[in-house]
């Protein structure tokens, strides 16, 4: 028998899998899994970090859906998380964040160029 395993902190708060927990406690679960559930206990710092953790685990599972993932996308935007750093976190390319995060393309592209010093050599070529 395999499950999941719930991923908590060290003071054992459930980061993913609350409703796991919840059936765990039932039948026919409760006696397959001998009153035990399997955990995964996890030295996050921040609730960034939890996030990056529960959405990274969900992903590969293919269990995140569209709309909870534009509301996350978002809220790590507005506590300050750069594109580069949820790109990273997340497995995601920073066009992926852009789709999830709901701004206009000037300002996602203000976004991706705060603090930027330097440019690239590249060259923006446009039809006429």
């Amino acid at each position: 028998m395999f499950a999941l395993p719930l991923v908590v902190r060290p003071d054992y708060t459930i980061i993913d899998g609350f409703h796991r927990w919840i059936v765990a406690g039932q039948e026919p679960l409760l006696s397959k899994l001998n009153g035990k559930v399997p955990v995964v206990i996890v030295q996050h710092t921040n609730e960034a970090e939890d996030i990056y953790g529960t959405v990274t685990h969900n992903r590969a599972r293919g269990t995140h859906l569209l709309e909870p993932m534009k509301a996350i996308v978002k809220r790590l935007i507005d506590e300050g998380r750069s594109t580069s750093e949820i790109s990273k976190q997340l497995g995601m390319k920073p066009e992926e964040v852009f789709r999830l995060s709901d701004f206009s393309k000037e300002d996602f592209l203000a976004m991706m160029t705060k603090n930027v010093n330097a440019y690239s050599k590249a060259e923006a070529l446009a039809k006429i």
